[in-house]
């Protein structure tokens, strides 16, 4: 089933390749959408596809980047988005 999932990341997230993570592990399982850099040193985004990959990319996120430490992990639901690739925004 399809889902679209917005995330707060938390932690050491920025500088250390985390949105570059998130795009390739996306990419990876097939997931759509973007992630950006916020100016609380967190990490946030939104991400369409199947329920259960998103599930798997969640996990992968909390697992983080090599120099990334992540200490949590915020989502809420969101109604269907159709994004046409997962974008890093800057």
């Amino acid at each position: 089933m399809n889902e679209t999932v917005s995330f707060l990341v938390r932690g050491r997230v920025q500088g250390v390749g985390f949105r570059m993570h998130a795009r390739l592990c996306a990419l990876r399982l097939g997931l759509k959408g973007k992630v950006r850099n916020d100016p609380g040193g967190n990490v946030s985004g939104i991400v369409s596809g199947d329920g259960e990959k998103i599930g798997l990319f969640l996990k992968q996120l909390r697992e983080g980047s090599s120099l990334a430490r992540v200490s949590q992990i915020e989502t809420v639901n969101q109604p269907w988005q159709d994004f046409e690739d997962f974008e890093i925004e800057y």
